[in-house]
């Protein structure tokens, strides 16, 4: 008998393509737009001096000489005053932690699907195929959480099934991911990323041949992120409102 992982289906995940640097011990995501002017791929290339050397400069002619304006970008400050930047990194659905042997290893606790191929080689005198075609529906349901933020947008889906327990597929928009189905119904916890304070998503939901739609709407909130407060106060602002402190404001 063998046993092949054909494919391993992610949620959308968009943090996953994001840079992350290294110092030796410390891991940290590159969160800043302009990147390190000193890049090298590895501890080796960096003490071979194999990397690759960048700059920001704006250089306008003065007489008999060139006047360049550079921007300086701060690599330590990430690892000793960007703490949301530091490793371990956690968020509802993604967790980094930091291996110094391998790199960085992501965990995704929920709606990973995978599909695997198992061969047999064996002699067979009868066989049998039960074909089951259970209905899964699920019910139009509301998103709460805040939009372009690290901590995304929740929905609880509960998942119904005319028949026996089963995994249903559910697309919504252009994401697909699976859930479990039951005759009482199983409630699933599904987060997304959005850029705007209104949701609309039209869904569908499948166990078999049969296919039914629901719909999830909501309205996100703004949330200010701790660091963002944080820079606030080192630049010397003591207004800061206690509404920024304690997590989501409303949407005007």
């Amino acid at each position: 008998m063998r046993i092949t992982l054909t494919t391993l289906t992610l949620p959308p995940t968009p943090i996953l393509s994001s840079t992350f640097i290294s110092d030796g011990r410390n891991f940290a995501i590159w969160n800043q737009i302009l990147a390190p002017h000193l890049r090298c791929d590895s501890e080796e290339s960096a003490k071979s001096l194999n990397c690759t050397a960048t700059t920001s400069c704006n250089c306008d002619p003065a007489e008999n000489k060139m006047k360049c304006l550079c921007q300086d970008v701060n690599i330590t400050d990430i690892f000793t005053k960007d703490i949301g930047s530091r490793f371990p990194i956690r968020r509802p659905w993604i967790t980094f932690t930091a291996n110094t042997s391998k790199g960085v290893t992501a965990h995704i606790p929920s709606l990973v699907a995978a599909e695997v191929f198992v061969q047999l080689r064996e002699r067979f005198e009868r066989t049998e195929k039960i074909v089951t075609n259970e209905k899964c529906t699920i019910t139009d349901t509301v998103a709460k959480g805040c939009y372009r933020c690290p901590q995304g947008a929740a929905v609880e889906i509960y998942c119904t099934t005319d028949g026996n327990a089963t995994i249903a597929t559910v697309r919504c928009d252009e994401e697909y991911f699976t859930i479990p189905c039951t005759p009482n119904g199983t409630k699933s916890i599904w987060r997304f990323s959005h850029s705007s304070a209104k949701v609309r998503k039209e869904c569908q939901v499948s166990c078999g041949k049969t296919t039914t739609r629901f719909e999830i709407t909501g309205i996100l909130q703004w949330v200010r992120t701790l660091s963002g407060i944080a820079d606030r106060i080192a630049q010397g602002e003591s207004n800061v409102q206690r509404n920024d402190t304690t997590g989501f404001r409303p949407h005007l």
